[in-house]
């Protein structure tokens, strides 16, 4: 018996973004008078948080038993052979686990598109003071927390039966078929963050 188990996980992440989103800024100032002050300041807050948190259990049994039946042949004049049938078991397990928690922290980085900012002043005043200042900030916190159980339990008994005889005036042949146990496990874990 074949047993073919596919799991393919991919982690729905959740994202929490406080962000404003700055478009482009300007700002002219034209035509001051003596001993004039001109100020202009640009402030640009981007704070993004991601929390991908994952947790992916797969538990797999698998338990069998398998054991053929008895043959006897007794008390005959002429011993006949007995014989009893194969006992086998066979389980294989393939199990591929995906999770993809980058396509929310690329996303993160991409939202943070600043355009030009733009100030001019003309025509100032004698003894005027200008400053233009620009100011950005960035702040992204990303937050993985991935978990991956598997459980692979797997029991397997084959007994074969007995096979008799005896008691005859010409004893013939007795045979007991094979026992086989055969199991295959093949495991793959994919994260990306």
């Amino acid at each position: 018996m074949k047993k073919l188990f596919r799991l393919i996980a991919v982690a729905i992440m959740g994202v929490s973004l406080t962000t404003g989103v700055a478009a482009a800024q300007s700002a002219d100032v034209d035509t001051t008078g003596p001993n004039s002050t001109v100020r202009i300041d640009f402030r640009e807050e981007y704070t993004a948080r991601v929390n991908n948190s994952t947790d992916a259990r797969l538990n797999l049994s698998n338990d069998q038993f398998s054991q053929s039946g008895s043959a006897i042949s007794t008390r005959n004049t002429t011993g006949g052979g007995a014989t009893t049938g194969d006992a086998e078991n066979e389980n294989e397990v393939e199990v591929e686990a995906e999770i993809h928690n980058s396509s929310s922290n690329s996303a993160v980085f991409s939202s943070n598109s600043t355009d030009r900012n733009d100030a001019s002043v003309s025509n100032t005043g004698p003894d005027s003071r200008v400053d233009i200042i620009f100011r950005d900030s960035t702040d992204v916190r990303v937050s993985n927390d991935t978990n991956i159980v598997v459980s692979n339990d797997n029991v397997q008994t084959a007994v074969t039966g007995d096979a008799t005889v005896s008691r005859n005036t010409s004893g013939g042949d007795a045979e007991t078929g094979s026992a086989t146990n055969t199991t295959s496990s093949r495991l793959q874990l994919h994260v990306r963050n």
